[in-house]
């Protein structure tokens, strides 16, 4: 049996324990702003949201690096020809901002002010990993969120689903060489094409919500093994965005709407709350 004096020195370091785990330090998006990246295509980009920028100038010159423009392509973006395109990113910001949290866009295109991001009209999920791994947008930016969305323009290119699967879980890997394993990235499940819609790029019978299905359903898999690893990484399924296809534009059917980039911000608000750790 101790002595009564020893089992008061035993209490004094567990009551210090205690008040150590209680003690609360900064919390993202209240004492810290977010620092979020937005990353895709051009459905991150914002173009066709309205009518009135779905119209490309005919001077407009695409760039990636699968087209061999290399890391020059890396800070190009439509926005440079469309800056009123801004899809969910303005949402998102209104809506985080509604909720009376800090938080700042990060990104190579800062075309309009206050939305950086790094969406990039007719990219690959490729031409985002060259990006990733050969210039600075992680470093310069340093996100602690990343939302993603990317797929449609492989689809439009009829890749499978396996192949753009693999793609994914290198963009993914290649992204965490980078940031800390903290970083959380949010992988979107994409919305669909119109239900008719076949491959633009490409020759193809397949229809691209054929090839686009398949490629959702793998994702739940990219991110569980990337979890395993103990990485911050995380999915929404963006599907029930759009909720037909007139909410989708008529020029090629792959872009939401007003109404639909709006259910996108809701989708993306919900799940970086729950990573923050705050309520809806």
């Amino acid at each position: 049996m101790y002595p009564k004096r020893f089992g008061f020195l035993l209490i004094i370091p567990l009551f210090m324990l205690l008040v150590a785990c209680n003690q609360k330090g900064p919390k993202l998006g209240v004492d810290i702003p977010l620092r979020i990246m937005p990353m895709g295509d051009s459905i991150t980009e914002g173009v066709c949201d309205t009518q009135e920028n779905c119209q490309f100038p005919s001077s407009a010159v695409f760039m990636s690096p699968g087209n061999g423009d290399g890391a020059a392509a890396c800070s190009w973006s439509m926005n440079t020809e469309n800056p009123k395109a801004v899809g969910y990113r303005a949402f998102l910001r209104e809506k985080i901002n509604a909720k009376g949290l800090k938080m700042t866009y990060v990104g190579s295109v800062s075309i309009v002010e206050g939305l950086s991001h790094e969406g990039h009209s007719a990219w690959t999920i490729s031409d985002l990993d060259y990006c990733v791994q050969n210039v600075d947008w992680l470093e310069k930016g340093q996100p602690n969120i990343i939302l993603l969305h990317i797929g449609t323009n492989d689809a439009n290119s009829a890749r499978t689903p396996e192949d753009m699967a693999t793609s994914l879980q290198n963009l993914l890997e290649h992204i965490y060489s980078k940031v800390p394993d903290t970083t959380e990235v949010i992988v979107a499940q994409i919305i669909p094409a119109t239900k008719g819609a076949l491959p633009l790029y490409v020759s193809s019978n397949t229809l691209m919500n054929e090839i686009i299905t398949p490629y959702n359903e793998k994702i739940p898999g990219i991110v569980e093994r990337l979890q395993e690893e103990k990485k911050h990484v995380s999915y929404v399924d963006m599907r029930g965005a759009v909720h037909s296809d007139i909410e989708l534009d008529e020029m090629m059917g792959l872009h939401p709407n007003a109404e639909a980039s709006e259910r996108m911000a809701e989708v993306w608000l919900a799940k970086i709350l729950d990573v923050i750790g705050q309520k809806p």
